[in-house]
């Protein structure tokens, strides 16, 4: 019985430790920018594989510069990614087939947004985006760090630009 009882103790021991080098290993793999973080990220602050994701899916404009990027993927920043800049909102996904599917909006083309606050941290702050002329589409805010609410004050700011 003694034995048996060792036996399970250093069983446990070691589940333990495979355990916490895993979410040691997760840890640093999000600290390193590797995957996805899980709040939402400034455009000077974007990790190199994030703004690859990025490139792949949209180009850049002149003089355009990225205000907010938020990645709900979970090991790869190409999953799905919600990009705010000062001249477009972007929602972008990475469907079955590995084809990335991107939805856009300028801001002189919205007609309006809407937005549903998160109240907990399992979901995620949803914004509605309802272009003009074409399909309305969502993107996606953490509300880590209360960061969505600047984010979507940063999105009603330049619709109102847009207007004048």
């Amino acid at each position: 019985m003694r034995t048996f009882l060792i036996g399970l103790a250093i069983a446990f021991g070691l589940l333990v430790v495979v355990l916490f080098m895993g979410a040691m290993w997760i840890g640093l793999q999000i600290e390193s920018g590797a995957v996805p973080d899980t709040v939402i990220v400034s455009g000077e602050d974007l990790s190199e594989p994030a703004l690859e994701a990025i490139n792949k899916a949209i180009t850049l404009r002149p003089g355009e510069t990225i205000a907010f990027f938020y990645s709900t993927g979970v090991w790869d920043w190409e999953e799905d990614g919600n990009l705010i800049t000062n001249q477009r909102v972007v929602s972008y996904m990475q469907e079955e087939d590995g084809e990335l599917f991107v939805e856009e909006a300028d801001y002189a083309n919205i007609a309006e947004i809407e937005t549903e606050f998160s109240d907990n941290w399992i979901e995620d702050t949803l914004v509605w985006i309802t272009p003009k002329e074409e399909e309305d589409f969502v993107i996606a805010l953490s509300i880590e760090e209360d960061l969505d609410h600047p984010a979507v004050e940063y999105i009603e700011r330049k619709l109102e630009e847009a207007k004048q």
